[in-house]
C-alpha cells in the first residue's frame, strides 16, 4: 500500500500508530525476555496475547479506514479506497455548490439538460445528477476525446432549447484555458464561448464555496448561458 500524501489524513493517523508499534514492539521485546525474567507462563501467553492483537491493530487500522471511506460517502462516484486529496478525517464530500444548483434549477426551463459539461471523467456531470436527480451532458463523452457531437448538432441542441448552461474551464489571467482532469479545450467549447452569454459568479456561485478548489463550481469554472440564441 502506497503512503497517502495528505498532511491532515497523516496527523490523523500517525499518532494512534505510533502508540501501537511501541505497544507492539514493548510486548516483543517483554516476550524475548521472559526467560531472563523468571516470568510464569501465564504471563507468557497474555503477552503473546496482546502481542497479537494491539499488532494487528496496527497492521489494520489505516486499510480498514480507507476501505469504509468510499462506503460512507453518498456522492462518491469512483470506489476507490481512501479519502480525496485535500479531506480530513472530519470533512464532508466535497459539495455541489447550492447557489450553482438553485440557479440552475429556476433558469431551466424546457431544456431536457439541466447543464452541459465538457467530460464526465471530473466527476461534475455525476456529482450534479446526483445532487438534483436530473440529466446532465457530457458533451465529449467520459474523457472529454470522444466526438460524440459536432458543432453544428450541438448548435441545433441549443436552438432547440435542449440545453442552456454548460459550465467550461474558466479563463486563467494569460487568456489560457484552466483545464480540469481530463478536459480538452475542443471545438464545441470554443462555440460555447464565443456564442453564448457568461454568467455573473455571483449569481451562481456562493461567496463561501465560489473559490474553494475542491468545489466543482468553485472559480476553476465559468458558467455560459446559451439560452439567449435559442
Amino acid at each position: 500500500m502506497s503512503v497517502y500524501p495528505d498532511p491532515i489524513w497523516g496527523r490523523w493517523l500517525i499518532p494512534p500508530l505510533v502508540v501501537l508499534s511501541f505497544i507492539t514492539a514493548g510486548a516483543l521485546v517483554s516476550v524475548r525476555a521472559v526467560p531472563f525474567l523468571r516470568l510464569k507462563e501465564i504471563n507468557t501467553r497474555f503477552l503473546a496475547l496482546l502481542l497479537g492483537i494491539v499488532g494487528g491493530v496496527a497492521l489494520l487500522l489505516t486499510p480498514t479506514v480507507w476501505a469504509i471511506i468510499p462506503i460512507t460517502r453518498s456522492q462518491s462516484l469512483e470506489p476507490v479506497a481512501g479519502p480525496p486529496q485535500g479531506e480530513g478525517p472530519l470533512s464532508g464530500s466535497q459539495m455541489i455548490d447550492p447557489a450553482l444548483i438553485h440557479y440552475l434549477e429556476a433558469n431551466r426551463g424546457q431544456a431536457k439538460f439541466l447543464l452541459a459539461v465538457p467530460n464526465a471523467q471530473d466527476d461534475t456531470a455525476g456529482k450534479i445528477m446526483l445532487a438534483t436527480n436530473t440529466p446532465v451532458m457530457a458533451m465529449s463523452g467520459f474523457t472529454g476525446s470522444d466526438p460524440i457531437l459536432t458543432v453544428n448538432e450541438l448548435e441545433v441542441l441549443v436552438k432547440q432549447g435542449t440545453v442552456h448552461f454548460f459550465l467550461l474551464p474558466a479563463k486563467n489571467p494569460q487568456g489560457g484555458p484552466v483545464l480540469a482532469r481530463g478536459v480538452q479545450h475542443t471545438q464545441l467549447t470554443d462555440w460555447v464561448e464565443q456564442h453564448c452569454q457568461s454568467v455573473e459568479s455571483r449569481l451562481w456561485q456562493s461567496s463561501a464555496n465560489g473559490a474553494g478548489p475542491g468545489n466543482v463550481s468553485g472559480s476553476r469554472n465559468q458558467l455560459y448561458n446559451c439560452a439567449v440564441i435559442s
